[in-house]
C-alpha cells in the first residue's frame, strides 16, 4: 500500500484503528449484479480488472481499480494486494458521504470478488471520474501508535491538571480537618448508610441497606455497595475515602470531557473542554465533597463517549448511572429514548435497550422487594422535595422570589435548546442533549417547585451546577476551537480560538472569592474531624457492653462512634425505631400511660445500656422523671448538648 492510500485510510479511523464513522458495507454488490449506472443500461458491470464500462482508455486511470492500484494475478487471475495508486485525489471520502440517507445504490460499481473482500467499491462522480468508497471496518489497517501515544499523553495530562487541583485544594486550601463545602451534611448521611450497611445491614439480607433514619433507599444503591467494597479493602471507615471516590470522580469526569471533545470535534476542543471543566473553581471546590453527583455523570458520560461502538456496555453504564443517583434514573431514560431516534442500525439500538432494560428491571425488582415500590428513589425525591413534604419553610422569602425569573429563564432556554438538539439531532447530539437537559431540570426544580423554599443565595456555588458549568465550559470550547476556526480560516490555524478560551478560564478564576468565605467562615455549620474523635472517645470511655441508644438525625455522631469510639456498628440503634414514632393514637405525651411501658419493652428487647439524648428530648425525659433510680448521668458530650446516661433495664 502507498503512502498516500494508507493516509487516507488512517485518516477515517481513530487511534485504535477503529472507524470514526460507521462504515457501509458493500460486499453484497460485489457478488450480486449491480444496477446499471444512469445512460449506460444494458452494459455489464466491471469486474476483477476489467476496465469499467463507458470509460475511455485516456480515463483507465480514474478508475476505481487504478484509485487501487493494480496488483499482479493471483493463481485464479483475480488481482490481490496493493500497488502504487495513481494520481488521484486521496483520502476518498467516507461512505456517509457518499451514500447519504435514502439514497439507493444505483451508480456504484463493486470492484470484483477480490476487491470486495478488502471492502471497496466505487461511484462515478458528475464530472464522470471515478470515485473509490472504502469500507474502512474490512480494510487492514495497522495501529497508528503515533496517535495513540498523543492521546494517551492528553489524557494523562489533563488527569494529572484535574487531580493537582483537588488535591491541593484539599490538603492545602482547607485541611481534611473540615468537610468543605460546609453545607454538605449529606456526606456524612450517605457515610452513614455504607457503614450500618456493612455492620448490620448486609448481614441481615442479601444487600440489604441500613439506615438510622429510613433512608437507605433514598439516594440508590450503587454509592454505599462502592463504599462497603473500598471499607473492606482499606480496612477503614474514615470519611476520606468518600472524598476520595468523588475526586476520582471528578477526575474522570474531566477526562471524559476530552474524550468526547476529541471524538465529535477535535484534540482542541477536547483539551480545552477538559482543562476549562479541570480549573474551574466551582468544580474544584465541590469535588472532594464526597457526595454521589460526580459518580453518576462519569456513567452518564461514559454511556454517550461508548455509544453506538459498545451499545451494551453503554445501556449498562445507564443503568449503573441509574441506580448511584435518582436523577440520573430520568437522565437515562430520556437519552435512551433520543438513542433510539439516531441514524445506527437497529441491533445497536436493540443492544443499548436490552443492555439499559435488563439491569434496570432487577434494579427495580429488588427495590419492590425492599420497600414496595418500583420507583422508590423517583418516587420520594418528587414527594419529599419537589411535592414540598419536607419543607419546613411556610413562605417564599424575598430572596427566593427574586430567584425564580432568572431560573425559570434558565429552564425555559435549556428546555429549548434540548428541543432544537433533538429535532436536528448532530453528530453529538446526546451530549448536548445531557447538558442542556441537566440544566434544565436543575434550574426547573429549583425554581418552579416546593423545592423553591430551600433555596439559599449561595446555591449557584452547589454541587447542582457543577455539570452545567462544566457543560457551559464545553460550549465554549466548541464555539472557540471547533465552530470559530472553521469561520476564520487562516487565522484560525494560528489558535485564535485559544485567545478565547483563555480570557474565560481566568475569569472564572474570580469565584475563588466567594468560595475562599465558605473556607474561611462557611455558610453554615461545620463540623471538624478533630470535634468528632474528642466525641467519640468520650462515649467509648462509657461504653461497658450492650447497645448505645443515639440520636436518628445526627450522622456525624454517628461517625464519631463508628470510627473513634471502639463501638462495633452493630451495636448501634437509632431512637427512630422508638414506640413514639409508631404510635397511631394520637400524641403519644397524652397516653403515656400506654406509650410508657412500650418504651422500657423496647429497651429491655434491645437491650439498650446506654442512652445519648439530645438535651431537652421529651421522651427519655419523661422516662427519667418516673425512674430517676435506673439513668445514671455520665456527662455532656464534648462539643454538643447531648447528654449520656448509663441505663438499668432490671425494674
Amino acid at each position: 500500500m502507498d503512502k498516500n492510500t494508507r493516509r487516507g485510510l488512517l485518516s477515517s479511523v481513530d487511534a485504535f484503528g477503529k472507524p470514526k464513522w460507521t462504515p457501509a458495507t458493500f460486499d453484497d454488490l460485489a457478488s450480486a449484479s449491480p444496477e446499471p449506472t444512469p445512460g449506460e443500461s444494458g452494459k455489464e458491470a466491471p469486474s476483477g480488472g476489467q476496465q469499467p464500462a463507458g470509460v475511455t482508455a485516456s480515463q483507465a486511470e480514474a478508475t476505481p481499480e487504478a484509485q487501487l492500484g493494480a496488483a499482479p494475478a493471483s493463481a485464479g487471475g483475480v488481482a490481490s494486494g496493493y500497488a502504487p495508486a495513481s494520481q488521484t485525489a486521496w483520502p476518498p471520502r467516507a461512505p456517509s458521504a457518499m451514500l447519504t440517507e435514502g439514497e439507493s445504490a444505483e451508480g456504484l460499481e463493486p470492484l470484483g470478488p477480490e476487491a470486495g473482500s478488502r471492502g471497496a467499491a466505487a461511484r462515478k462522480g458528475k464530472d464522470g471520474a471515478w470515485v473509490v468508497i472504502p469500507n474502512v471496518a474490512k480494510a487492514r489497517v495497522r495501529w497508528n501508535w503515533r496517535a495513540v501515544a498523543v492521546t494517551a499523553a492528553l489524557v494523562s495530562l489533563v488527569a494529572l491538571v484535574a487531580l493537582a487541583a483537588r488535591v491541593v485544594f484539599l490538603y492545602f486550601v482547607t485541611g481534611p480537618d473540615i468537610l468543605i463545602p460546609s453545607w454538605s451534611n449529606d456526606t456524612w448521611h450517605r457515610w452513614q448508610i455504607a457503614y450500618l450497611s456493612q455492620q448490620i445491614g448486609f448481614h441481615r439480607g442479601f444487600l440489604r441497606l441500613w439506615d438510622l433514619k429510613g433512608m437507605e433507599y433514598y439516594w440508590g444503591l450503587i454509592h454505599p455497595l462502592l463504599l462497603v467494597g473500598l471499607f473492606a479493602v482499606t480496612r477503614s471507615v474514615d470519611i476520606m475515602i468518600l472524598r476520595w471516590v468523588t475526586i476520582v470522580a471528578g477526575v474522570l469526569n474531566v477526562v471524559f470531557f476530552y474524550l468526547v471533545g476529541a471524538r465529535f470535534w477535535n484534540k482542541s476542543v477536547g483539551l480545552a473542554a477538559a482543562l476549562l471543566a479541570a480549573l474551574n473553581p466551582i468544580v474544584i471546590f465541590n469535588d472532594p465533597s464526597g457526595m454521589a453527583e460526580p459518580l453518576s455523570f462519569v456513567f452518564l458520560l461514559a454511556a454517550i463517549y461508548f455509544f453506538p461502538r459498545r451499545s451494551v456496555l453503554s445501556g449498562v453504564l445507564f443503568a449503573v448511572a441509574s441506580m448511584a443517583r435518582a436523577e440520573a434514573w430520568l437522565f437515562s431514560i430520556g437519552l435512551i429514548a433520543a438513542a433510539m431516534l439516531s441514524r445506527e442500525p437497529s441491533h445497536r439500538k436493540i443492544a443499548l435497550g436490552l443492555g439499559w432494560g435488563i439491569p434496570i428491571l432487577a434494579y427495580m425488582k429488588y427495590l419492590l422487594d425492599r420497600t414496595g415500590n418500583a420507583l422508590y428513589p423517583i418516587y420520594w425525591n418528587f414527594l419529599a422535595n419537589a411535592a414540598g413534604r419536607w419543607e419546613f419553610r411556610t413562605e417564599l422569602t424575598n430572596y427566593q422570589i427574586q430567584a425564580r425569573p432568572v431560573l425559570a429563564a434558565v429552564f425555559i432556554i435549556c428546555l429549548l435548546a434540548a428541543v432544537w438538539v433533538l429535532w436536528k439531532r448532530p453528530r453529538p447530539y446526546l451530549l448536548y442533549l445531557l447538558g442542556f437537559g441537566t440544566t434544565a431540570f436543575i434550574a426547573g426544580f429549583i425554581g418552579l417547585t416546593h423545592y423553591l423554599k430551600s433555596y439559599e443565595p449561595w446555591f449557584w456555588l452547589t454541587r447542582f451546577f457543577v455539570f452545567p458549568y462544566m457543560f457551559a465550559g464545553l460550549l465554549v470550547a466548541v464555539f472557540a476551537l471547533g465552530w470559530l476556526p472553521s469561520k476564520l480560516r487562516a487565522w484560525g490555524r494560528f489558535g485564535v480560538g485559544w485567545l478565547l478560551v483563555i480570557p474565560v478560564l481566568l475569569a472564572m478564576q474570580l469565584t475563588w472569592t466567594p468560595i475562599l468565605h465558605d473556607v474561611d467562615v462557611g455558610y453554615t455549620s461545620r463540623t471538624l474531624i478533630s470535634g468528632l474523635r474528642d466525641q467519640g472517645e468520650f462515649v467509648g470511655q462509657a461504653y461497658t457492653g450492650g447497645t448505645v441508644l443515639i440520636p436518628e438525625g445526627n450522622p456525624q455522631f454517628t461517625y464519631a462512634l463508628g470510627r473513634y469510639s471502639g463501638i462495633d456498628g452493630a451495636s448501634l440503634l437509632g431512637q427512630m425505631y422508638g414506640p413514639t414514632f409508631y404510635f397511631e393514637g394520637g400524641d403519644p405525651f397524652e397516653h403515656w400511660d400506654v406509650v410508657g411501658p412500650q418504651m422500657w419493652d423496647w429497651f429491655e428487647r434491645d437491650n439498650i445500656i446506654l442512652l445519648v439524648m439530645n438535651a431537652g428530648d421529651r421522651r427519655f425525659e419523661t422516662m427519667i422523671q418516673e425512674h430517676p433510680e435506673r439513668f445514671e448521668s455520665v456527662g455532656v458530650v464534648p462539643h454538643s448538648g447531648m447528654l449520656v446516661y448509663r441505663v438499668s433495664t432490671a425494674p
